[in-house]
């Protein structure tokens, strides 16, 4: 019973003093988009709900890649594709993360390189905010909210026809 106990012990100090596993932990999570399981590895537990089902309702899919582990920081290559930014015309994100672990738990988590495949994401975004702000959608309460697109399962479901309205006009032109 005491070299079981012992173990135990063993088993949860490595949990605790593995970074490395806290953010991978979270990254299943997030691949799940799952907000609940992934405040699980956050000491502040602020992953989003409504974030993660816009990206349900937009079939975001996520990979990811641990590239190092410096003592508490992870560095992560991450990638992002969703129907979202292929409709905006800037197809996959790829990022850049370094989380820093502490007791086991993820406590900043930093974003230090973005970049789509094509193009822009800030101004693919505003264009598309604003062409969204000069259809009938404008009036939508469930897309946008004080002039800004609102990321949530109501207007994942509600967007799709305009996302599909904008990228076949987008690529008309």
């Amino acid at each position: 019973m005491k070299l079981v106990v012992l173990a135990l012990f063993a088993v949860t100090d490595f949990a605790l003093a593995d970074p490395a596993g806290a953010v991978r932990g979270y990254l299943r999570s997030l691949q799940a988009l799952n907000s609940a399981r992934m405040n699980d590895f956050l000491e502040k537990r602020t992953a989003n709900f409504d974030m993660q089902a816009f990206e349900r309702g937009t079939h975001t899919k996520w990979t990811w890649k641990i590239q190092r582990v410096a003592g508490a920081d992870v560095f992560v290559d991450e990638t992002e594709s969703s129907d979202f930014y292929n409709a905006l015309g800037v197809g996959r994100r790829f990022q850049t993360c370094v989380f820093t672990v502490r007791d086991g738990k993820i406590v900043t988590f930093d974003l230090t390189s973005m970049r789509h495949v094509h193009g822009d994401y800030h101004e693919a975004y505003a264009r598309f905010l604003t062409w969204l702000k000069n259809q009938p959608a404008a009036n939508d309460p469930r897309l946008l909210r004080d002039g800004k697109l609102r990321f949530t399962a109501e207007s994942a479901a509600a967007i799709k026809p305009w996302l599909k309205k904008y990228a076949r006009e987008r690529l008309a032109t």
